[in-house]
């Protein structure tokens, strides 16, 4: 065999390796948690060879890792792609989940059927309940448990836009008390910066939410010890999270653990 042969029989070799690593379109089979592991099977077999370090009672079975902000939002699109007959491909990472015994997801990408949904690509399962303002993985296990929203996930400013009208009438149908007619909305934060005056040694606040609007510096208790990040999402107990705000006539932001901010839990799927 000559040089050029060797070369191109190498390059053929590698090639088809790196084409298996990507596994075509197919629906899900099964989708479940295991602890803070979220666990799935696609309808049609993978098309490369597992690592050595799967258990053999979970060859064919991907996982992603529930503590992870890449693993949470792969899950809430896995949710999305079981409940509407979506295909998923994967893209394995070529290792396992820690000691899982599982192989490790590098990444998932969902082809919408829209079809499905009326030609959007999320639909509007109901309120799950009226709570206080939670980080968005909380949020989506409140729809994901409650039994008339079960495996469901939290409402995403996206979601929003596209079931605007819709969300709107059903706040609106709930009652007629602003309090009621109020939900809670995920990543609808456009930018938000922290102002320092080093005589004070504390921070100004300015945000600007998805909607063009903005949120005046009295919305947060002043004056500030911390940059706004530390705040922002619910993720800290102080924190403020974005609401849809009466009925749909206002995007604004509240103190997530305030006793009288039990606003509902949109769920969508």
């Amino acid at each position: 065999m000559n040089n050029n042969a060797a070369i191109a029989t190498c390059l053929g070799s590698s090639l088809l390796l790196l084409s298996s690593h990507v596994n075509a379109f197919s629906q899900l089979d099964e989708l479940m948690v295991e602890g803070d592991l979220a666990v799935f099977k696609t309808h049609t077999a993978k098309s490369h060879a597992e690592p050595n370090c799967v258990n053999e009672d979970k060859k064919g079975y991907w996982a992603v890792d529930l503590n992870s902000h890449s693993g949470r939002a792969a899950y809430s699109s896995l949710v999305t792609a079981m409940s509407t007959k979506a295909h998923v491909e994967v893209i394995p990472q070529n290792a396992c989940l820690g000691t899982s015994g599982y192989e490790e997801v590098k990444s998932v990408k969902i082809k919408t059927n829209n079809a499905s949904s009326g030609g959007k690509s999320v639909r509007f399962v109901g309120f799950a309940k009226r709570s206080t303002g939670k980080h968005p993985f909380e949020l989506d296990k409140i729809c994901k448990t409650t039994p008339h929203t079960m495996g469901s996930r939290s409402l995403r400013w996206e979601d929003y836009l596209e079931l605007k009208d819709e969300i709107d009438a059903a706040l609106e149908n709930v009652s007629s008390n602003y309090i009621q007619q109020t939900a809670w909305v995920s990543q609808a934060v456009q930018s938000a910066s922290s102002q320092y005056d080093p005589q004070t040694k504390f921070y100004r606040h300015d945000v600007m939410l998805k909607d063009g609007s903005f949120v005046y510096p009295n919305v947060f208790s002043q004056p500030s010890r911390y940059p706004l990040n530390y705040y922002l999402g619910c993720s800290a107990s102080d924190g403020y999270g974005t609401v849809i705000y009466d009925g749909g006539e206002d995007l604004s932001m509240k103190k997530c653990s305030a006793a009288e901010n039990l606003f509902q839990v949109v769920c969508v799927i």
